[in-house]
């Protein structure tokens, strides 16, 4: 999908971005963050495009050779950073290799632009690299960081940056997009429901058809799980889908612990809106004669206690703490409960 069509032309961060460089006022440093799968990659892909586009007409046009090698992260002008493959963060040795990147002008005259992914997945040794070459800026050179969880990167480097944040998308934006880039109606309806406002993830399960289905497996494991409510069962399901990350790095656990959260607070939700008679609101169609099963169970007081768990949960999680613990502990109170 081109991220011309995909991107979100009412998103505030555009427009605010969009408004400097129509005004030739652009910054330094800029901090591009969001929940997972709201489309900050997308966002700084257009933003680039926007910067290096070659039609004269109507920037960006997302077709020209400049556009597409922004998508692809070859253009010249641009270094696209994130974390290696084989490695628990962003290393210092990655914000090393882009001294000589920041210190070489642009043979075009234009800025010169370093894409940090994930900045908040960086080691302190890295951070600290980092903050060097914020503190002393080359000429020409613009930063954008990518991050989830703002409680991981210091304030020494938040306040050397323009903040951008990227929220939810309506439905019916996320709808039309989908449909400007081919996707035939019906599935764009499915793709916008399931993605509930993340116009990321819309973007990567049209073009990952294999991610969605796991994604709807997960969800209708955890129907089950929480239908039956046994422990063993839940610690079976845990274990299987945190242990296909390396449980001894809290960056690479983190993430899949988040988007487990944020599905069952999906789910939470799905029963909330089945309490109040708000069915058509419920993301999992397909799925709402279990929920109604489960809606029709659970008291109005166990449901608002297992919403607020999972939001403390979440928030523990993302200021570090441990994984595996507040998982358990989450559990435990889950099962307390008697149906």
């Amino acid at each position: 999908m081109s991220n011309i069509v995909f991107s979100a032309l009412n998103n505030p961060a555009w427009q605010y971005f969009k408004l400097l460089f129509d005004n030739n006022n652009l910054g330094q440093a800029y901090l591009i963050y969001g929940m997972p799968g709201v489309g900050k990659a997308v966002l700084a892909e257009r933003l680039l495009q926007l910067l290096f586009c070659q039609d004269t007409a109507g920037k960006p046009c997302g077709h020209c050779q400049n556009c597409r090698q922004v998508v692809g992260h070859s253009y010249q002008d641009m270094h696209w950073l994130e974390k290696l493959p084989d490695k628990q963060d962003i290393t210092i040795q990655q914000i090393r290799e882009l001294r000589d990147f920041v210190r070489t002008r642009s043979w075009q005259g234009e800025p010169r632009v370093v894409v940090i992914n994930l900045a908040d997945e960086m080691n302190t040794e890295a951070v600290n690299a980092l903050l060097k070459m914020l503190e002393e800026p080359a000429t020409g050179v613009i930063f954008l960081l990518l991050a989830v969880n703002l409680r991981k990167l210091p304030r020494t480097i938040i306040s050397r940056c323009q903040l951008l944040p990227v929220g939810l998308a309506p439905k019916e934006q996320i709808v039309d997009l989908l449909k400007m880039s081919g996707v035939e109606f019906n599935l764009a309806q499915d793709l916008a429901q399931y993605a509930d406002g993340r116009i990321g993830l819309a973007e990567l399960w049209m073009n990952n058809d294999v991610t969605l289905r796991t994604h709807l497996q997960v969800v209708k494991e955890l129907i089950e799980l929480i239908t039956i409510n046994k422990w063993l069962a839940w610690q079976n399901f845990i274990n299987r889908n945190l242990a296909k990350e390396n449980s001894s790095s809290l960056n690479s656990i983190q993430p899949a612990a988040l988007e487990l959260l944020s599905t069952c607070q999906e789910i939470g939700r799905a029963l909330l809106q089945l309490k109040l008679g708000l069915d058509n609101l419920v993301i999992y169609q397909k799925q709402q004669n279990e929920l109604k099963l489960l809606a029709a169970r659970w008291s109005w007081a166990r449901l608002a206690d297992w919403l607020k768990s999972l939001e403390a949960a979440r928030s523990k999680i993302l200021a570090n703490g441990n994984v595996r613990l507040t998982f358990e502990s989450l559990l435990a109170k889950l099962i307390s409960y008697e149906d």
